[in-house]
Order: C-alpha cells, then structure tokens, then sequence
C-alpha cells in the first residue's frame, strides 16, 4: 500500500532481519498457521517446484490472511488499473492491471515454525481519516513475511481468483463497495478544493 523500502540514491537497500526487527514501521506477530499467496496462473509451475514465495528485491512479501480477502486487498492496493510500485532501480512504475481470470490464491502452510520473521505494518505520523481507514483495512486483510517463505508443498489448495469474486460474502461484498463509494466521494471532493 505504501513504499516502505528505504532509499539511498536510487537503489532499495535489502534490510537484514536483525534491522526489520527494529523498523518502527514494523510490528512482529505470531506466525499465522495458513496464509494465501495471490498469483498469476503462469507463476503456478515454478512456485510449486521450488516450494517458496521468494522475496526477490524487497525484504518482505505479502500474504492474504484470509482467501475472501483477496478482492478487498486488489481494491486496497489499486491492482486492477495497475498500482504504483517502485523496481529495483528505485524508479516508479505501474503495473499492468491485475486480470482477475489469470489469478489463483494458493493456500499455503509454513513448512517450519518462523517466529521472528512475520510482521504487521505499523501506522505511524499523522495521517488523513481516509488514509488511517485504508491503512486499517489493508492490515487487516494482510501480513508481511521477511525473506523467502517456504511451504508445505504436500498441502497447497489452488483456489481461482474468480471463484473468490463469484462466492463472496454479503459482508465482504458490502465492504469493497462501501470503500469503492468513499474513494469516489473523496476524489470528488478534493477535485472541487
């Protein structure tokens, strides 16, 4: 939702566990005993053959803490018209908007107990009503894994991105089009300030 990747010029700095520990941005939590990885479909093979969700650039990868909120969290994060991030040269960028069809959640179990390596994000500063409400939601469909994590490759579910969206709760439902509305009234009503 925000870049929490420190800069220096413009390369991201991969932070040892020891430092992320002690990021005020950062909260440790127990580890959740499953979370869900969103995914395109063509990412399956080798996930699944390596038995890892790899960091890759950054030092933390986001997991869904709960498959339902998968549509809250691409609504929280702007994927389907493409969401901000930052490559590894530190330049922004979009990505291409997030094709609901080409997207599997995959359940995953850890592979072994990582107690000091899952994290919440931490509001801190002073910030708007409407950014505390998102920030609020974001953390609560979301949790933060330091470095490479490894799953139980014997029990992974592969659900569809779109059988999430057809199935979806009336209260979950409720709640993206509740964020949708008051995205759209606070853009009006800063286009007319």
């Amino acid at each position: 939702m925000i870049d929490i990747i420190e800069r220096q010029g413009k390369q991201k700095l991969k932070v040892s566990l020891i430092e992320a520990r002690k990021c005020d941005f950062l909260r440790e939590i127990e580890q959740p005993p499953i979370v869900y990885h969103m995914t395109e479909r063509e990412n399956l093979e080798s996930i699944m053959e390596s038995g890892k969700i790899k960091s890759f650039n950054d030092f933390l990868t986001y997991f869904l803490t709960d498959a339902e909120k998968a549509p809250l969290y691409i609504e929280l994060t702007g994927a389907m018209t493409g969401r901000q991030y930052y490559n590894t040269d530190g330049i922004r960028k979009t990505a291409p908007p997030l094709i609901v069809a080409d997207m599997v959640v995959l359940k995953l179990i850890p592979k072994r107990k990582e107690k000091l390596e899952w994290f919440r994000e931490n509001i801190k500063g002073t910030r708007s009503e409407y950014e505390t409400i998102l920030w609020h939601a974001f953390n609560e469909c979301s949790v933060c894994h330091y470095g490479d994590f490894q799953f139980d490759k014997e029990q992974v579910e592969i659900i569809e991105l779109t059988d999430i969206y057809n199935n979806l709760s009336e209260e979950m439902a409720k709640t993206i089009k509740g964020l949708k509305i008051y995205k759209n009234m606070l853009k009006q009503w800063k286009a007319k300030a």
